[in-house]
């Protein structure tokens, strides 16, 4: 994702960077086999080189990174008293209330978030699965980890040729 960390795009921006992809000006490496996602929501700034250089950076070394997955979400808290007791809330009522609260049914064709797991004191992983031949095939992981300090949510890593990636 381009947008993160208080960036911001525009439809010009959003131009430019196709712009500076295809002239290949964006320092992005050819055997990177990263695709590039851009959204344009409303503002003025248009990012300058520089930081269309850093954020691609950034980008990618979250893609070469052991947890192998992209920063969806992250939010700074000036303390968390318990990182134990915030993750069991996520796993146990908030998400089973979220995900309760979606139209699973409805949604025919696609990945969708389907259950949450506790997976260690800290972390919660978000199970996206979708119906391939009538089975249910694991397609993705969102993985919340939470620290004293606040929280993130990244892609988890898999393979793509199992549909790993295609969700967000």
């Amino acid at each position: 994702s381009v947008i993160a960390g208080g960036s911001k795009t525009n439809r010009v921006a959003v131009g430019a960077v196709a712009s500076r992809l295809g002239m290949e000006k964006i320092e992005v490496p050819k055997k990177s086999g990263i695709d590039v996602s851009l959204s344009s929501f409303a503002g003025t700034e248009t990012p300058t080189e520089e930081e269309w250089n850093k954020e691609f950076s950034r980008v990618i070394e979250s893609i070469a990174s052991p947890s192998g997955g992209a920063n969806l979400f992250s939010a700074e808290f000036s303390s968390v008293p318990s990182t134990k007791r915030l993750a069991e809330w996520i796993a146990t009522k908030w998400a089973p209330a979220i995900l309760r609260s979606y139209d699973i049914a409805g949604t025919r064709v696609g990945a969708r978030a389907v259950y949450a797991l506790q997976t260690d004191d800290n972390t919660v992983e978000i199970v996206w699965q979708e119906l391939v031949d009538f089975k249910s095939v694991t397609s993705g992981r969102m993985i919340i980890k939470i620290e004293d300090t606040g929280m993130t949510a990244t892609r988890g890593p898999g393979n793509a040729s199992d549909g790993f990636g295609r969700i967000s």
